[in-house]
């Protein structure tokens, strides 16, 4: 059975996690969970701290001690930890949660619980050493449980003997906690750490080692064992143990015979009673089913949608109805003729025998469709509709035939009586109401006919009322008025306080709501009970800090709360050298002296401004920039202010914030003759890829190069000079130089001398030729020298022709035409007689 409080219900479980996002001043996000715990245990122990990454602690609070639950207010997005910090021993899993608040997709802000799940308590001893004051350690402990032989755990001794078992989450076991071939000791777990019975006593340990001889091991050597006093205990509490628990299982035996004779006592003294009421109460149903199956000739039925055809009734009821007229119509007529001292007439109308049949007609036109549906208040049809065609030019005859079956009726009370309750009744499994109806002035309801073959789910609402089904009796429900609470929040000096984080929990009820200028906050609609709140907000302590209070029905309380200051804020702006605003910056206020403990830190928003809460009266803090999350800032202007907390808060903190450059500049000389430059190149690769240049540069006449600025990303790259000149006749080296791209200008000069030689190399190709004509021409002058009276007047007239060639040139160089030195070079030579 579904029961519904309140349409307000929705509107404050929307408030389940507080999303704020209007300003510095208001709480961006609420992350709250619960300790949970299938056993009893004590909530108001255990701490929830949220802790930044680098480990300061940012805020704690306690759990509710009704239901473990717990809210924590933010106030910056950023990476957070939440811890939790239970009594010693205690054991949860997790320990830890990371968050990282982004305002979007955190589990905070989609209003996600964080649990932590309590998984036991833990089993403490100690281990001795007869005759020591102090426990040895490393001595293996193990423990089961009683009259079991599996060793559930085993853990070796710290210093001073102390053991721990972890993790016991039961309900009141016992344990054996013992030293193998030792000792032993008993101890349960119930709701709470459990010490265990007495010491474990260790009386003895192995004696272990080796032999050797010129460092070889020795065989065959045997030992004796002394002891200057021994002394033999007789273990005699076996059987003082072995009875006790034997004791025990007795007791624990007779204990539970005689709660199940109790109860089966209790349970036959109203065995009988509540029998017979069962029998009354089927007998009632039964007969009610068998009244209503009997007037099944008094229902009616319809046909839509051309015309309605009843209340029809059957032929026995007609003739049923006509005896009763018939009798009537006797007795009338005997009192008329005064025959009322005459003997009594007894004349009874015959008995009505089912099934009925219910016959009806409609003149209808050839190819006319018709609709018959039939209607009544106690039964139900199958089908609920028949169609049917006229056709042909006669009378079909009977065309229609519906059976009718007795429906199911859920009655049902409200008590103490209560009017107008909204009841709901929907098949198992749908998710819309089937009938919805109101009780009456007695606050009872019927509804019905239903079809007896499904399953229904009943539910109550009203508002202002919380209405709880009644066990063992279904449609029947208790009514309760709800209650409410009302809180006002006040300063010390009386004004409202908004801004502040109340947070309500009860049994199955939890929502936390922020104050707004009024200071108030009033929750309506609450079941009576046991209800837990806590006022929240940093750089206040309220009083009460936390309070369990219980609602009575029908109860509507106020509650006022005042705050105190107990810590200030700072605020400031981080800007670029530009004026520009510095979103997403990081800064922290560190505590100097004896402050240093404290520390507080927070992120610029879209305007650059910031504020630091819960700074400390009377300490001093640094304000600078913090180094996790400003990577993309270089320096900071002034790298941190000191100020000094008073009783007000802090402004006109002014940062300004140096970018960090994103890109390196490469740049260098080249040592080298001037002559050379023209053939030099500055190559670039990336050391991934030495075969492809990156960049290059050709230094032309200049010694310096500069390449275009590279990305700052760490990548690493080979610098390398090229020529050129070729290797066949210069004799040179190319020098290269490797670097990753760390800063952000690097001239390579400054670290590596690039210096380019080249030297000329000898010709020794054009000595090799001359030796090659040697030969030939001293062939030739030998064959000269032989033939010299054949060759010397040869000789003679080609250096007569040469000279004669020559004076030509000679003369037309004197200023004569070409042509006219070409015609006096041709003329014929007067041979001299």
């Amino acid at each position: 059975i579904v029961i519904m409080v309140t349409p307000l219900t929705s509107l404050i479980l929307s408030f389940l996690c507080v999303t704020f996002v209007n300003g510095t001043d208001d709480i961006l996000v609420g992350c709250g969970g619960f300790v949970k715990s299938d056993v009893e245990i004590n909530y108001s122990v255990i701490e929830i701290k949220l802790y930044t990454k680098q480990g300061s602690l940012k805020y704690q609070t306690d759990c509710a001690p009704i239901n473990g639950y717990f809210m924590i207010p933010l106030y910056d997005k950023g990476d957070f930890v939440i811890k939790i910090e239970p009594p010693s021993g205690w054991s949860f899993e997790p320990t830890t949660v990371d968050l990282h608040v982004d305002g979007i997709t955190d589990i905070c802000t989609k209003e996600q619980d964080i649990n932590f799940i309590f998984t036991g308590f833990s089993v403490l001893g100690t281990v001795l050493s007869k005759g020591h004051l102090l426990g040895p350690a490393g001595v293996e402990v193990s423990l089961r449980k009683v009259g079991e032989d599996d060793v559930l755990q085993s853990v070796l001794t710290q210093a001073g003997g102390q053991y721990t078992f972890l993790k016991f989450c039961s309900k009141k076991t016992w344990f054996t906690i013992f030293v193998p071939s030792q000792s032993s000791t008993t101890v349960v777990v119930s709701n709470e750490n459990a010490p265990a019975a007495a010491p474990l006593v260790v009386k003895g340990y192995d004696v272990s080692g080796e032999v050797q001889s010129d460092s070889e091991p020795m065989k065959g050597v045997s030992f004796l064992l002394y002891s200057a006093s021994v002394t033999q205990e007789v273990k005699v509490d076996f059987f003082f143990f072995f009875f006790f628990f034997f004791f025990l299982d007795v007791c624990m035996l007779m204990h539970c015979v005689c709660i199940v004779c109790l109860r089966r006592s209790k349970y036959l003294s109203f065995f009988y009673p509540y029998s017979l009421s069962c029998l009354f109460e089927f007998w009632l149903l039964l007969s009610i089913h068998l009244v209503a199956l009997f007037n099944f000739g008094r229902s009616s039925i319809e046909s839509e949608p051309a015309l309605v055809l009843g209340p029809l009734r059957s032929n026995e009821e007609q003739r049923w109805e006509l005896q009763l007229l018939e009798i009537a119509a006797h007795k009338k007529e005997r009192e008329e003729r005064g025959d009322e001292n005459s003997p009594p007439v007894e004349e009874k109308p015959d008995e009505l025998h089912e099934p009925f049949r219910y016959e009806f007609s409609y003149w209808a036109r050839a190819g006319e469709k018709i609709t018959v549906t039939p209607s009544s208040k106690e039964f139900l049809f199958y089908p609920p509709e028949v169609d049917a065609t006229i056709t042909g030019e006669n009378c079909p005859g009977q065309m229609v035939e519906i059976a009718g079956r007795a429906g199911l009726f859920l009655t049902g009370q409200v008590s103490p009586t209560l009017e107008d309750v909204e009841i709901s009744i929907k098949k198992r499994g749908a998710t819309t109401p089937l009938i919805t109806v109101l009780t009456d002035e007695t606050g009872t309801y019927s509804v019905g006919p239903l079809h007896s073959d499904s399953l229904y789910d009943i539910s109550a609402s009203k508002e202002g009322f919380v209405l709880t089904a009644v066990e063992g009796n279904t449609g029947a429900f208790k009514a309760f008025a709800l209650a409410g609470i009302s809180f006002e929040i006040k300063a010390e000096d009386g004004v409202p306080l908004s801004g502040v984080l109340l947070s309500l929990s009860g049994a199955n009820f939890r929502s936390n709501m922020l104050t707004q200028d009024t200071g108030l906050l009033t929750f309506n609609n609450l079941s009576p009970g046991q209800y837990y709140f806590k006022p929240m907000m940093k750089e206040f302590r309220f009083e009460p800090s936390a309070q369990m209070i219980t609602l009575e029905e029908g109860q509507v309380l106020h509650i006022p709360i005042t705050g105190f200051k107990t810590a200030y804020s700072c605020y400031g702006t981080v800007q670029s050298i530009g004026g520009d605003a510095e979103q997403g910056v990081a800064v922290e206020a560190v505590g100097q002296g004896e402050c240093g403990v404290y520390s507080e830190d927070t992120v610029t928003d879209e305007e650059g401004r910031f504020r630091l809460r819960g700074l400390r009266p009377g300490c001093n803090y640094n304000i600078q920039l913090r180094g996790e999350g400003t990577d993309h800032i270089e320096r900071a202007l002034p790298p941190h202010k000191t100020i000094e907390v008073g009783s007000t808060d802090i402004e006109g903190i002014n940062i300004i914030a140096f970018r960090q450059i994103n890109q390196f500049d490469l740049s260098g000389n080249v040592i080298t003759s001037p002559e050379h430059l023209p053939t030099l190149w500055v190559k670039l690769y990336k050391r991934d890829n030495p075969d492809n240049p990156f960049q290059s540069v050709s230094l032309g006449q200049s010694l310096f190069f500069h390449f275009a600025p590279l990305p700052r990303e760490g990548e690493s790259y080979v610098l390398m000079l090229d020529t050129s000149l070729s290797h066949s006749q210069y004799d040179y080296k190319l020098p290269q130089v490797s670097f990753t791209v760390v800063e952000y200008i690097k001239n390579i000069t400054d670290y590596y001398l690039l210096s380019f030689k080249a030297q000329r190399r000898i010709p020794d190709q054009d000595v090799a030729q001359g030796s090659f004509i040697a030969l030939p021409l001293t062939l030739l002058l030998l064959l000269a020298v032989y033939n010299h009276e054949r060759v010397i007047p040869l000789l003679l007239q080609l250096v007569s022709q040469i000279q004669g060639v020559r004076g030509l040139a000679q003369a037309s160089g004197d200023g004569l035409p070409v042509d006219e030195a070409k015609r006096q070079s041709k003329r014929p030579k007067t041979r001299r007689t």
